[in-house]
């Protein structure tokens, strides 16, 4: 094998890697319910990246803080969901300037992320 992806792995690219030098058989696609269940899945991860974000902000752990902004917009730019990526990378990008922020700061940026999270489960998200 001779390929390399670099992060963040798009599920797209990884197919594409994958596909390139496995040998695979091509079976019937998801259900409905079974890509339903994955989208689910997947809010389940970002909300759980989300909720540890919120407790750090809660406690003022700032390494924590920075360490859930990255999960987020990492997993974010993985599933292709650029609107969540930009802002959970504004956020990181604010965390690492090391200023402190207030709790009603803290809370908006909550609120931005969840609004993002909940709108890229009802739009359409790219499956692989």
């Amino acid at each position: 094998m001779d390929d390399v992806l670099f992060k963040p792995i798009r599920l797209k690219m990884l197919a594409d890697t994958l596909s390139r030098w496995c040998q695979y058989e091509i079976v019937s696609p998801q259900s409905a319910s079974q890509t339903v269940a994955v989208s689910a899945r997947e809010r389940e991860f970002l909300e759980e990246d989300l909720k540890g974000l919120s407790m750090a902000m809660t406690l003022e752990d700032m390494p924590q803080m920075r360490h859930y902004s990255h999960r987020i917009k990492g997993v974010a730019l993985m599933l292709g969901l650029t609107r969540l990526a930009s802002l959970a990378t504004a956020l990181e990008e604010r965390l690492i300037q090391g200023e402190p922020m207030s709790i009603e700061e803290g809370e908006e940026w909550q609120k931005k992320l969840k609004e993002q999270i909940v709108q890229s489960s009802t739009s359409e998200v790219p499956h692989v």
